[in-house]
């Protein structure tokens, strides 16, 4: 469900304002998904930073859980910098893909190496306190 929206939100490129991303945990034995408190909901997307999207967890107002974002880092981009698009190699050292509860910040939940455009669906990496029976997931 699109809370607060008055119809479904429009298909369309990656680049759409509007695009929504829902993020789950799934048992990798079974395929169920799994609840999680902090990082498992819908992200809407609310701008760019280094060239690529940005996204926010919808929030309630009775949720305890911190404010997340899902976000690119490019590691020494210039300020104001901008990616090259071809450039979807896989990144070192900090830049890749993150969850963090502020873009560039160090509170951080997961990453993913990729230097795709959007969040890669597959391949994130939980930081801390991972359970290597669950996988997180990013779907459009």
């Amino acid at each position: 469900s699109h809370f607060g929206s008055s119809g479904p939100v429009s298909g369309g490129s990656a680049g759409d304002v509007g695009e929504v991303l829902s993020v789950t945990f799934v048992r990798v034995a079974t395929g169920k998904a799994v609840p999680d408190e902090v990082l498992t909901g819908e992200y809407d997307r609310l701008g760019e930073n280094h060239g690529r999207p940005v996204y926010r967890k919808r929030r309630r107002p009775q949720d305890k859980a911190p404010e997340v974002h899902i976000y690119f880092w490019r590691d020494g981009a210039t300020e104001g910098g901008v990616v090259k698009e071809d450039d979807e190699e896989e990144c070192d050292d900090f830049s890749g893909w993150w969850f963090g509860r502020y873009v560039g910040g160090e509170a951080v939940w997961a990453r993913s190496a990729s230097a795709a455009l959007t969040p890669p669906e597959r391949g994130w990496f939980v930081v801390a306190g991972a359970d290597s029976t669950l996988e997180l997931t990013v779907s459009r």
